[in-house]
């Protein structure tokens, strides 16, 4: 009896990768998501020359990187992860890359890709390196053999100078094809729905460069954060004192005000000032109606996708990202439950994203021993308890706008009925005909006595909704009899 090894040829790799992975914004996704899994805090994705064939792509960041063993028996693995079952990172990320084919797309793309990696060699928070590994996959070169295994892969290591920051750079060169401008903004898009949307906090920022359509580079750094309707400022300094305002979408400061006025001029029986460390809380709001999208080179769907990905209130604790909070199903302020009672007023996680970055010099907040979450202690309780107030102010406000704006719509409508109705007293008076004048007259008295009845009856109906609407029940359909 004699042994043999199972093979492949070189033409399943295209059929693996391209066939399974159809856009290429796929493939790209998978390596962002191994830096993020490397603990990386930054990445960036640069397209150059990408409009005609012979193009670049390059993915760096600044993770641990990898040694010569773990690119060889991990990133030139192709269809297994090393991942699976790996749990959380060195930094305490839940990882996020696992399909092992899921970048072979992408690093096909091109003639030759080339893994530039410095694997860190201390802790996770001093990354630096003193050794660079180097390889390059020559496509050309696996195309020529019967199988794949056929084809050494070299792997050179240089020592540094000097220490340097460790990561991994990853360049796709040659390009096959061109990429058009409808790929680029898919891409952007998918980056986004990955990026940490708020410049100071330090989490996972990802960079997108391309000279040639350089407005996408924008939405992967912001998002659609310049499309809030409105947003919500509030501050909470060393003392325990807070501002907060609001702005709408053209810059303009609506309301403010403070904690010692927000306090009093409610009769809130609250302490004015919070036993929680210095914070800020920022929230940007959405009104997810077709019309509000009208003038707007986006569209409802797209805006709905990314709140859905990454709506919520993040949590940061000294630049640092603290999870659940602002995760999905993490409801942490209960912004839903409030908006149930309240829709048109109250934003939800699914309508608003937003951020509280909370210095503590003195670490009074502490996680716990999993670093999923903080325990609930009074600093904690306190913190809530602000950003849960300043969201209590602005309903309140925005229900005193629009109780305004409906009394003055009112006032305007009454002012419109009596000129309406002098202008019909006075035409009717120039009627000679007196039967024809009195006759008028009469219809247009029944005609109002007829019309303030059924004022009457809607008023009465809309205080009945609005009791059952508070108790939590809708009253049965009314049935219509018709004769």
């Amino acid at each position: 009896m004699t042994t043999h090894k199972l093979k492949f040829a070189p033409s399943i790799l295209a059929r693996l990768g391209e066939e399974l992975l159809p856009n290429f914004d796929q493939g790209i996704i998978e390596l962002v998501r191994n830096a993020y899994d490397a603990d990386a805090t930054e990445c960036k994705i640069t397209l150059t020359n990408i409009i005609e064939p012979g193009g670049q792509i390059k993915i760096s960041d600044n993770g641990h990187g990898m040694d010569e063993d773990s690119i060889s028996s991990g990133w030139l693995v192709l269809g297994s992860s090393t991942k699976r079952g790996a749990g959380t990172t060195q930094n305490g990320r839940v990882q996020v890359g696992d399909k092992g084919l899921g970048r072979l797309a992408a690093l096909r793309m091109g003639k030759v890709t080339r893994l530039t990696s410095r694997p860190s060699i201390t802790t996770p928070k001093l990354d630096v390196a003193t050794t660079e590994f180097d390889t390059a996959l020559v496509w050309e070169e696996f195309d020529k053999k019967l199988t794949v295994d056929k084809v050494d892969v070299e792997v050179y290591s240089t020592s540094l100078e000097k220490d340097v920051l460790s990561g991994t750079d990853i360049e796709i060169n040659h390009l096959y094809k061109k990429i058009t401008k409808p790929e680029v903004e898919r891409l952007a898009r998918s980056l986004m729905l990955l990026s940490n949307p708020f410049e100071e906090a330090n989490d996972f920022t990802l960079t997108f460069q391309c000279s040639e359509y350089p407005e996408y580079e924008k939405l992967v750094k912001e998002g659609y954060l310049s499309e809030a309707e409105f947003v919500l400022k509030a501050q909470l300094n060393d003392s325990g004192e807070a501002v907060a305002e609001v702005i709408d979408w053209k810059g303009d400061v609506l309301w403010t005000t403070t904690s010692q006025d927000w306090f009093t001029s409610k009769k809130k029986k609250k302490e004015p000032l919070y036993k929680a460390p210095k914070a800020k809380f920022e929230l940007s709001m959405f009104f997810l109606e077709q019309a509000s999208f009208a003038t707007r080179n986006i569209n409802k769907a797209q805006v709905s996708k990314w709140l859905k990905a990454l709506g919520g209130v993040h949590l940061y604790h000294n630049d640092f990202r603290v999870h659940p909070y602002g995760d999905e199903g993490s409801d942490w302020l209960d912004m839903n439950l409030e908006r149930v009672n309240n829709p048109t007023i109250r934003p939800s996680t699914n309508t608003s994203i937003g951020r509280v970055n909370v210095f503590d010099e003195h670490k009074i907040l502490q996680q716990k021993t999993d670093r999923v979450g903080f325990i609930e202690n009074e600093a904690f309780s306190e913190l809530k308890r602000f950003v849960k107030d300043s969201l209590d102010w602005y309903a309140y406000r925005k229900q005193k706008d629009a109780e305004n704006k409906k009394e003055a719509a009112k006032s305007t409508d009454s002012k419109d009925v009596k000129d309406k109705r002098k202008a019909l007293d006075s035409a009717i008076k120039n009627i000679k005909d007196e039967k024809t004048q009195n006759a008028l007259k009469q219809a247009v008295k029944a005609a109002n006595i007829a019309t303030e009845k059924q004022s009457r009856h809607l008023q009465d109906d809309l205080k009945l909704y609005r009791s059952l609407a508070t108790a939590g029940t809708t009253p049965p359909p009314k049935h219509t009899q018709h004769t």
